[in-house]
């Protein structure tokens, strides 16, 4: 079984493991506009929260983090 994933969540997940320094949803959302991604906030933050849920990030207060 193949499994296929869009290019907005590929892209998505690509910005957010290319960070080596806390950020924002605004950041993520810009560099997602930057290379012509267009998602909603509402889309964005369940992505954000699944990655949470995996242990991939962390937040803090408004600031994200990746774990390494």
């Amino acid at each position: 079984m193949t499994i296929t994933i869009d290019r907005a969540s590929y892209k998505l997940g690509e910005i957010v493991l290319s960070k080596h320094e806390p950020f924002t949803i605004d950041e993520i959302l810009n560099d997602l506009r930057l290379i012509g991604v267009e998602k909603k906030i509402s889309e964005l933050d369940v992505a954000m929260n699944r990655l949470k849920a995996n242990g991939v990030i962390g937040q803090w207060g408004s600031m994200y983090s990746v774990f390494r």
